[in-house]
């Protein structure tokens, strides 16, 4: 395939054209539009829903994409419309529209079947092969199970080093959608590769062990400090009260092996095969921030952070915010990124790492599926890593941590402490543009637009380029088990009060709440 520069100033631009109208969207939206729509989704339909924001860039159009699983009635339709139209109809420089869609939110982890599949037919996993040095985007899954996820961050909890994966990736384990209590772990092991990306006569290698997770599978919330600070025009009464989706597992590392390096797959997509060190924790506003992450199905991949955070109502009467991925307009078509960009099955757990800084913005943990529609870009959600390490510490309170492994030398970054709470992969097609080293790039700061003009190397050291076709061969080799003098478990004994949590943190042990999962979802 020949190579197709992509001019990374054209991308920054449109970025930085798109954002000269996003404060003021923002306002109307938040303070009001929102509001609206979400009253007269409970009034008028009162079932699971997304509301995302989608920029058309050729048109400089916001579309309010409300997508439910089932088609809305006309009159309901009707009355959405003019509820967002009136509420935009005095300002002159803001072209919003409305698109209904029939899809559902599915969570990311690969099964043997799923309702992905007309997104990913014919595409093989581009990370699934076997290696001896473990990486962000490797793939894994439990003892014996059928479906595969991706390896997410390296840290430090409780004197032990390990990984967040995301904890629906253990959905199949006995018991697995009821178990809540922070003290009762139970036993399982994390494997690489996952089980069904093993060829013939290959074993995965055992190279974790669960050691703590954020509870009821499904059915955990908690309040967002990211969206409370990042989230600008929120009326405080809302602000108090958003929540997140949490879904995050630590397992601890059965050797001295957890790092934190982006492995760059197809081999030849980068310069390098894996990415420097993540260098911290990246606290400036997410917005319109471009980012790498490297996932188990798709690879190393580029994208970009929402404008505007979507609500997702998978709970009765308790609709989340989440953050969100879109495709970086220039890089993939609308078919590529939704057959292959990051957040397709597999890819659950995958680290969303900032590109110009090298550092930690999140986790993905599931994805818009629309029906059929393949001219509709579909959204990939995370979660930030505020809201994960905060939920870490408020459910394991008596354990030292969490911290981001950084550095090259495993060295751990304190920054991640919660503040405000106490098979061989080859002929795999590598045709998507993506970074690549060939020359350094002009500098971003923490808004787009906003740079001093100034050149500076990004953390892949690189541009924007189009690869070729390249094939990556699978390492060897396994994980050995090693004693810890201050093991995990022994830490997890001392006090821990399994109701210490706050009771502003939502677990649905009652019952009361469901986070509905698809029925084509297979087990992760």
């Amino acid at each position: 395939m020949s190579q197709k520069p992509v001019d990374v100033k054209e991308l920054r631009e449109r970025l930085k054209q798109r954002e000269s109208t996003s404060k003021e969207f923002n306002e109307i939206w938040e303070k009001e539009g929102l509001q609206l729509l979400r009253e007269t989704l409970r009034s008028e339909y009162d079932g699971d829903y997304s509301i995302t924001i989608r920029f058309k860039y050729q048109s400089n159009t916001r579309s309010v994409d409300v997508t439910t699983p089932e088609e809305l009635s006309a009159g309901v339709k009707d009355e959405i419309l003019s509820t967002v139209s009136s509420c935009f109809a005095d300002s002159e420089r803001l072209l919003v529209t409305v698109e209904f869609l029939v899809g559902i939110v599915e969570h990311a982890a690969d099964a043997v079947t799923s309702s992905q599949d007309a997104d990913n037919k014919s595409k093989r996993p581009r990370n699934s092969g076997k290696y001896d040095e473990r990486m962000l985007g490797d793939s894994v899954s439990f003892e014996e199970s059928d479906s595969a996820a991706t390896l997410g961050p390296a840290i430090k909890l409780g004197g032990c080093e390990g990984w967040i994966v995301n904890w629906h990736l253990f959905d199949g384990i006995p018991n697995g959608e009821h178990v809540h209590d922070p003290s009762e772990v139970p036993h399982h092991s994390l494997f690489h590769p996952a089980y069904i990306d093993c060829g013939k006569n290959e074993k995965p290698s055992r190279i974790g062990e669960l050691k703590a997770y954020s509870g009821q599978m499904y059915r955990t919330t908690r309040p967002s400090r990211s969206l409370q600070h990042h989230v600008p025009g929120v009326p405080g009464e809302c602000k108090q009260g958003m929540q997140v989706v949490t879904d995050w597992a630590f397992c601890r590392a059965c050797g001295d092996e957890a790092k934190n390096r982006l492995r760059y797959v197809p081999r030849g997509i980068e310069v390098d095969d894996s990415s420097d060190p993540i260098r911290g924790v990246y606290e400036q506003r997410p917005q319109l921030q471009i980012i790498q992450t490297t996932g188990r199905s798709s690879g190393f991949r580029y994208a970009v952070v929402c404008d505007t955070p979507a609500e997702v109502r998978q709970y009765p009467h308790m609709p989340t915010r989440e953050w969100y991925l879109e495709n970086l307009e220039g890089l993939l078509t609308v078919e590529e990124w939704n057959s292959e960009g990051p957040g397709v099955s597999g890819d659950s757990g995958a680290a969303v790492v900032h590109d110009e800084t090298g550092k930690l913005l999140g986790q993905i943990w599931g994805r818009n599926v629309y029906g059929g529609d393949q001219q509709v870009s579909r959204v990939t959600y995370f979660t930030h890593h505020w809201d994960i390490f905060d939920d870490i510490k408020e459910r394991y309170p008596n354990l030292e941590g969490p911290f981001l492994i950084s550095g090259p030398n495993g060295d751990i970054s304190r920054t991640t402490v919660a503040r405000e709470y106490a098979h061989d992969p080859s002929g795999v097609e590598a045709d998507e543009n993506t970074l690549s080293p060939s020359r350094p790039r002009s500098r971003a700061c923490s808004s787009i637009g906003t740079g001093d003009g100034g050149v500076t190397k990004s953390f892949s050291q690189s541009t924007l380029v189009q690869s070729v076709t390249n094939s990556l061969a699978p390492g060897e080799g396994g994980a050995k088990e090693i004693h810890l003098e201050k093991t995990l478990e022994g830490e997890m004994d001392c006090g821990r009060d399994s109701h210490s949590r706050s009771a502003a943190r939502t677990s649905a042990d009652d019952g009361a709440l469901t986070m509905r999962r698809s029925s084509a979802m297979g087990t992760a």
